[in-house]
């Protein structure tokens, strides 16, 4: 009985609601918590980022040493990684097996194979291209039937670019061809190429005959397939013996009936009309597609459009535009710009404004759009360049285009929310829709959930795909379908229809999967995606791309054989992905950089050979002309020449850091760069209007010549209310921030006009920004400013880890620990996040659930280690009133020490863990212990063997490889004092008050090792023993780096931590010469560049309250003791967990009743605090009673008793 459209649709509606709860019940959407910028490229530091990274850390910079030859880039411990032939995949065995039926139904007499490659190559589109335009000009001109050309190239394989004579004997048996033409085509790197034709009949014995084409040009504007047109008569002649004639009509094109079809029929129908309408809406259904470099279908249609397009006058309406969008998403814009010419309509104009990137032009285009296809097309484009800006709007014409097209809505809603990042999809709209325009051979996705549900079976994603692809399979294998394809290689089939379907299906898949490796960071779940749609996607080129990009996070956790297996199966997944792919999407650029040598079929492995030299040499062969846009994004720029960065700018439509990498290497040659980067800012003065990098490279430019007087003012002339650009608004406020003027920062935030806009990727992206925001001005401890900014996060309700991690700080902020613990575990569940844990641990201990705090510990400890955990430690630690000497031995018996010894791989030096927490535990708010320095030395790792020594001669936390390798030298069995051993003894003698020991002890060590974040009592201690001088002319020395290292940064893209040291230190020499006005704004400046822990082994926060206290009791000067108190206070509402903070507050309030309940709270967090020790008998006595009565106070605070600050 068959099931009514009505009946069906409501089954289908209660099925996507079920899916819909389940994906956002159990998948709520996902976001990193860091502020979203521009896609950049990984860049392998030059030795100039590498001494600027030195003097980040206050360290020498080393003189350039001559470069050591690569280690064997086709190894793996030990293992050479043999050259690779790729057997074909299950997924391209899938391909080749839907093309041999095609081609079996083919009465070809004609059979034009795929373009070959020997030496410098093309694309595979470039190599498409030119076969398909030579089989169309054979069959235009000629009476002989032509093989389907793209039924061909996926029976070889689109990435093959050499073919075995069995595999072109096996397609001429298909296709029953009787003249084969085989192409090989390279260029010379210098606007030359060639093309060799060979023709045969396999039905006979007679000898291949051979014809070369030499010397032909070719450029970006044009390239090698348009040049084909100069000698088209004679590959004809040549291949058929026939004469050849290019013949072009004017076809009329109304562009108000360029709407979309009805249903199949009707596309059929309208695009019968004539080729420039056949090429039309193969351009629709192109630009119905997902986004991305893999997806080979959407690069046929457009592909196709173009063999349409040559039967078409130029002359006729629309021509241009047609051809330039097509060359545009293949890859080609130069040549899509020149097809252009002069633009005279205004969908020509809206389309080079796009590849221009100009954004405001291309939104007047949409000022007045209705849902014709020419305005989806715009829309698409804008949503493209808008997404590249970080600029999303959403359009009433969105919705529009959805509602009166239901036949293609479900595509069309896919596409329209193909820009948002964080939307979610479901594969059951598209079965649904595809059911609505081809119905199955069965019930369909009703009947078959209809049976499920029977059984009592699950409905999920998983089930849903499977009957698509069912439907897809049993459309694709109809006989007639079969011979629609075999006669109709160019203009649109129901398959293109069917194959649109399947390709939003696997981006959907490749997506998920991405989620989970890139945003949550989890590769096990990855692979447990991959695993679960296995039997769908086995051996699609992504997807084992990605497959062995999770299996490498695995191995990177993993240690002995187990990551030995593991490295060697990422190794292997990730050389067949590259092997099966025919595009060079982001994860095939880095493996083909880093396996380049091991796919050259035949040569040897080479060792001593750089990266970036195998790549070249890879590329030349697979990908050398055009590079692309996943070339220039993901090749570092220290591997480009001055012609792959003038390429790299022709060929972006929107990454303005093409031209910021060619305007920095020309500002670094001397001679005639100055010219030639004014040159440059002129030629794409018309281009990238809108794109934040571009008005800020402008401010620079202005603030260079003088024009603009700062950088804040700069900005504000820059933001524009109208075309809000979050990164203007973060970058105002950080300046404003890092003055210290902490309110108009956060208005300046607070009056993004983004924040009001409401749609779904906008309140995830917003939710990001805001928490950023927030989270800047709650980690100095102004709570006031931040709250509204992390309760516009926190209200999204999204699931995002932003959302959270502001619920979290809210709680904290209103004395909530229930739900800060509530949220720091989710956080941990969800994300597996490093600083959620740290939070949940402490928040554990101090809620007192300490045992289940120390068992969560352990099991962290077994996995990768990181710095933070160890903050949830101490706070259990001090709670326990563990001595130093106790935590000692805890240490000793650790995990993490063990660990440390065990590990090949370490990508957060664990050895250096358990010293700094010993170092940090024993200075941190104690008095001097005599045995520190010995306790911290015990607590290193042992090294006992010739790798432990190799190990610990390549930390970069000691000494510089020669002065290591003379101290070896000299004391074979006896290692030097290492770098917290050595600052421990500073320190204590410090504690002691001896500042002249503690000084010298400070000066040896800092030969040896960086300073960091002792360099403040290191000069507090040169100050004290009048040896102050020496620190003015260093420090004013260092003055002068650290400002060419700010110039050096992008205002959008400021660091946190930025001389904080440095102005600590000059707090504390101002504050001895009794400047003491300039002391505090020293001060304040420090708490505004307030750096993470990360692995400093003292508090950013505890370091300048300790600091100030110092300078106070050393002056008398009140400033000091204020400033202290406040930040301490504040201290106490975002981290409650911090003992220190309290006892601040106890010793310098004045309110009797806040001294005693802030000692009461610190003796239940630490009672051995060497401050708290110090504390009046009667605010001691009474801070035990209140314990003693009621418990710690800070258990009990809430938003009423916020500290009053001053």
């Amino acid at each position: 009985m068959a099931i009514s459209r009505t009946t069906r649709n409501s089954v289908l509606l209660a099925l996507l609601a079920a899916l819909a709860w389940f994906k956002f019940a159990y998948e709520p959407a996902y976001e990193p918590s860091g502020e979203p910028y521009d896609s950049m490229p990984r860049i392998v530091p030059t030795e100039e980022e590498i001494a600027r990274r030195e003097l980040e850390r206050g360290r020498a910079v080393p003189a350039p040493r001559p470069r050591a030859p690569a280690p064997d880039l086709a190894t793996i411990h030990g293992i050479e990684m043999k050259p690779h032939y790729a057997a074909r995949s299950a997924w391209g065995l899938r391909e080749s097996e839907l093309a041999s039926q095609v081609l079996s139904r083919t009465d070809a007499s004609v059979l034009v194979l795929p373009v070959q490659v020997d030496k410098n190559g093309f694309d595979p589109i470039e190599r498409s291209l030119i076969m398909r335009y030579v089989a169309a000009a054979i069959e235009n001109s000629t009476s002989r039937t032509i093989a389907n050309p793209s039924a061909v190239f996926r029976y070889l394989g689109r990435n093959n670019t050499s073919f075995s004579a069995e595999a072109i004997a096996e397609v001429s048996r298909l296709t029953g061809a009787k003249i084969v033409l085989e192409l090989r085509a390279s260029h010379d790197r210098q606007g030359l190429w060639r093309l060799e034709a060979a023709k045969w009949n396999p039905q006979s014995e007679d000898e291949r005959v051979v014809r070369t084409w030499s010397k032909l040009k070719f450029s970006s504007v044009r390239p090698p397939s348009s040049s084909l047109d100069e000698f088209m008569d004679e590959i004809v002649g040549f291949a058929t013996g026939s004469e050849f004639e290019q013949v072009r009509e004017t076809y009329r094109f109304d562009p108000a009936g360029f709407q979309f079809p009805g249903d199949i029929d009707g596309l059929l129908r309208r695009s019968g009309k004539s080729p420039l309408h056949s090429a039309a809406y193969l351009q629709m259904l192109a630009m119905m597609h997902p986004s991305g470099a893999y997806n080979e279908y959407r690069n046929e249609l457009f592909e196709r459009s173009l063999v349409e397009l040559r039967l078409v006058s130029q002359d006729s309406p629309f021509y241009s535009y047609f051809v330039s969008r097509a060359l545009a998403y293949l890859g080609r814009r130069p040549a899509a710009v020149a097809a252009l010419g002069q633009s005279t309509n205004e969908d020509e104009i809206a389309l080079l404004a796009a590849l221009n990137g100009n954004l405001p032009e291309l939104r007047k285009r949409l000022e007045d759009s209705s849902t014709s296809i020419l305005d989806f097309m715009a829309l698409r484009d804008l949503q493209f360049v808008e997404r590249q800006y970080d600029q999303v709007m959403e359009r009433e014409v969105e919705q529009q285009l959805v509602n009166e097209t239901p036949q293609w809505a479900p595509f069309l809603a896919r596409a329209m929310a193909d820009h948002a990042v964080w939307s979610r999809y479901s594969v059951a709209e598209i079965k649904a829709g595809l059911e609505d325009l081809i119905p199955p051979n069965d019930g369909g996705l009703a009947g078959e959930f209809a049976a499920l549900a029977a059984s009592r079976g699950f409905v999920d994603d998983l089930n849903v795909t499977r009957s698509l692809w069912k439907h897809i399979d049993e459309f694709l294998a109809r006989d007639e379908v079969q011979r629609v394809r075999a006669d109709y290689a160019n203009s649109p089939t129901a398959s293109d229809v069917v194959e649109l379907a399947r390709a939003i299906g696997t981006a959907d898949h490749i997506r998920e999967i991405e989620e989970d490796l890139y945003i949550r960071a989890l590769p096990e779940s990855a692979l447990a995606e991959i695993s679960k749609y296995s039997s769908i996607f086995a051996g699609h080129p992504e997807v084992e791309l990605l497959r062995g990009k999770a299996l490498f996070e695995q191995a990177t956790e993993s240690s002995g054989s187990e990551k030995q297996n593991l490295d060697l199966a990422a190794a292997d997944a990730m050389i067949n992905g590259l092997a099966w792919t025919g595009s060079m999407s982001r994860y095939a650029v880095d493996v083909a950089r880093a396996f380049g040598s091991v796919l050259e079929s035949g040569s040897p492995n080479v060792t001593g050979i750089p990266k970036a030299s195998v790549f070249e040499r890879y590329s030349r062969r697979y990908f050398e002309w055009p590079r692309g846009t996943e070339w220039f994004l993901h090749v570092p720029a220290n591997e480009m020449t001055q012609d792959t960065f003038l390429d790299c700018i022709d060929y972006t439509w929107t990454q303005f850091h093409c031209v910021e990498w060619h305007a920095k290497r020309l500002g670094g040659r001397a001679g005639e760069s100055a010219g030639e980067r004014t040159a440059l800012l002129e030629s794409v003065a018309h281009r990238f209007s809108g794109h934040p990098r571009k008005r800020e490279f402008e401010v620079r430019q202005d603030l260079s010549s003088g024009s603009t007087d700062s950088e804040e003012q700069a900005l504000l002339s820059l933001i524009d209310q109208e075309s809000p650009d979050w990164r203007l608004f973060y970058a105002l406020g950080r300046i404003q921030f890092r003055k210290g003027d902490y309110s108009t920062a956060a208005e300046t935030w607070l009056s993004y006009p983004g924040f009001t806009t409401a749609s779904r990727d906008a309140v995830l992206s917003n939710s990001a920004r805001s928490n950023l925001a927030g989270s800047n001005l709650y980690w100095i401890g102004q709570y006031e400013q931040a709250t509204p900014l992390l309760e516009l996060a926190a209200a999204t309700r999204d699931g995002s880890g932003s959302q959270m991690q502001a619920a979290q700080r809210l709680a904290l902020i209103y004395g909530d620990l229930d739900a800060a613990e509530y949220w720091a575990a989710n956080r941990v569940r969800r994300y597996e996040s490093l600083y959620a844990q740290r939070d949940l641990l402490e928040i554990l201990h101090v809620r007192g659930e300490s045992a289940i705090a120390w068992e969560f510990f352990e099991q962290l400890q077994q996995g990768e280690q990181n710095p933070e955990i160890w903050s949830g430690a101490l706070v259990g630690h001090r709670i326990e009133a563990a001595t130093i000497e106790e935590m000692a031995d805890w240490v000793m018996s650790s995990a993490s020490r063990h660990n440390a010894e065990s590990r090949s791989v370490d990508r957060h030096n664990t050895a250096y863990l358990a010293p700094r927490y010993v170092m940090l535990a024993g200075t941190m708010d104690r008095g001097p212990t005599a045995s520190l320095s010995e306790l911290v030395r015990q607590a290193y790792p042992l090294r006992e063997n010739a790798a432990s020594r190799e190990r610990y001669l390549r930390d970069h936390l000691y000494v510089d490889q020669e002065s290591r390798e003379k101290m070896f030298a000299n004391n074979e069995h006896e290692y030097p004092k290492r770098r917290y051993e050595r600052m421990a003894a500073a320190m204590t003698s410090f504690l002691e008050a001896n500042y002249a020991e503690s000084f010298e002890q400070f000066s040896e060590a800092s030969w040896f090792f960086p300073t960091e974040e002792y360099l403040p009592y290191m000069v507090f201690a040169a100050a004290a023993s009048g040896r102050a001088g020496h620190f003015r002319d260093a420090l004013a020395k260092r003055e002068v780096l650290l400002e060419k290292l700010r110039q050096s940064e992008t205002m959008l893209e400021s660091k946190r931590g930025y001389r904080f040291d440095e102005d600590l230190a000059y707090a504390v020499l101002a504050g001895f010469d009794g400047d003491h006005k300039a002391a505090i704004e020293f001060l304040v400046a420090a708490l505004s560049n307030r750096p993470y822990l990360e692995d400093r082994a003292i508090y950013p926060m505890y370091e300048i309250v300790d600091l100030a206290d110092r300078l106070y009791e050393r002056t008398g000067f009140r400033g000091y003791r204020d400033f202290a108190l406040d930040l301490s206070r504040r201290h106490t509402v975002i981290l409650p967990m911090h003992a220190w903070a309290y006892f601040v507050v106890a010793k310098y309030s004045e309110a009797q009743a806040e001294r005693i309940k802030a000692t009461a709270s610190g003796l239940h967090l630490d009672p051995l605090s060497e401050r708290g020790s110090k504390l009046p008998k009667d605010v001691l006595d009474a801070a035990d009673e209140l314990l003693e009565k009621s418990g710690p106070p800070f258990l009990h605070r809430t938003e009423k008793d916020l500290p009053q600050s001053t």
